[in-house]
């Protein structure tokens, strides 16, 4: 979903549009506005969390003055709490070199360098601790609040980070929507199941007066009981699994008449937009700014392979071995004459 928000993948069917004007077809001019961080690392191991932002930067922008980056970088690495440690190389993820949240905080950092509209984020606190969690959010809160769009993909949040989401989105077994709206909707969306429950009521009604986020795992996937409070099972895929009191059809089908009501509902008076016809265009780079770009790939791919001693140790030692091993085993001469290659057929 979120690849093909940012049109990382472009779907086979439906449309994605921004402002009325379909992504897809202006691809050239919203994704210079559009940020996306991965759930896997997009840093190089043997440069610096510095130097990551520096080449990064110059790729990007490569007609920006060198002070103005630095400034840039310097306030970016300020933000995400990273200043102190701008001359750490970043290494593997098995490596100590850098814990988890402060790769976190530079994956995010390498999409806000250029301050993008709209970012979108793959798990940002998977894995990570709960104080690298809640760090993460407040750096994601305060972009939002600077008027910037934030979207995340997040798994079972503790009450306080979800308490710092706007609006939530919450998908069931293939994509199936349950449920899109400001937090405060979302419990009370609820009830009418809550009142077809009986066993662990009293549980899942408590997770929500304490605005647990477990609740809907709790509520969506709530199995069937019978007479005996006992689990009725259904055969899925050759294994036997509990039957859902509310399969995904129903979730779906109750969101879509949520969204006829909210139709419904809607002031008829709206007011006319203005379309304010804009050229929607990229500014083609000058050679100079592809030559320069080659100039810093260059410089970037030779800095990253001197500090990698094994590679480094393995590229200019193995020529010479082979072609020892080979030449001793492939050794021929001709009878009476000395080794001569090129009789060797």
């Amino acid at each position: 979903l979120l690849k093909a928000i940012c049109a990382d993948l472009i779907p086979s069917y439906g449309r994605g549009f921004i402002n009325n004007d379909d992504l897809y077809d202006n691809l050239y001019f919203y994704a210079q506005h559009i940020g996306y961080v991965p759930q896997e690392d997009l840093l190089f191991p043997h440069l610096t969390i510095y130097e990551n932002l520096i080449y990064r930067g110059k790729l990007v922008s490569p007609n920006i003055s060198r002070d103005i980056l630095n400034r840039k970088v310097m306030g970016i690495l300020t933000q995400m709490n990273l200043v102190h440690r701008r001359n750490t190389l970043v290494g593997e993820v098995s490596d100590t070199k850098m814990s988890g949240g402060e790769r976190k905080r530079l994956n995010i950092a390498l999409e806000l360098l250029f301050e993008p509209t709209l970012i979108i984020c793959d798990e940002p606190t998977t894995g990570l601790s709960t104080t690298d969690s809640e760090q993460i959010f407040e750096i994601l809160k305060n972009y939002s609040d600077q008027g910037k769009i934030v979207i995340i993909t997040i798994h079972q949040p503790n009450a306080n980070l979800f308490e710092k989401l706007d609006k939530v989105l919450v998908l069931d077994e293939g994509g199936k929507p349950v449920f899109f709206g400001c937090i405060n909707e979302v419990f009370p969306y609820f009830d009418q199941e809550i009142e077809q429950i009986e066993y662990r009521k009293d549980a899942i009604i408590k997770k929500k007066h304490l605005r647990m986020p477990d609740f809907f795992q709790d509520i969506i996937d709530y199995p069937l009981y019978n007479k005996n409070n006992e689990k009725v099972y259904e055969q899925v895929d050759q294994s036997l699994v509990p039957r859902r009191k509310f399969p995904p059809n129903y979730w779906r089908d109750k969101f879509k008449r949520k969204q006829l009501y909210e139709l419904i509902s809607y002031d008829s008076v709206q007011k006319k937009n203005i379309d304010t016809k804009r050229e929607k265009t990229r500014k083609k780079m000058p050679f100079r700014g592809h030559l320069f770009q080659f100039i810093t790939f260059l410089k970037r791919n030779i800095l990253m392979k001197l500090r990698n001693k094994t590679n480094l140790f393995i590229t200019f030692a193995e020529a010479p071995i082979l072609a020892l091993i080979i030449s001793f085993i492939l050794r021929t001469s001709v009878e009476g004459d000395g080794y001569n290659y090129h009789h060797n057929d």
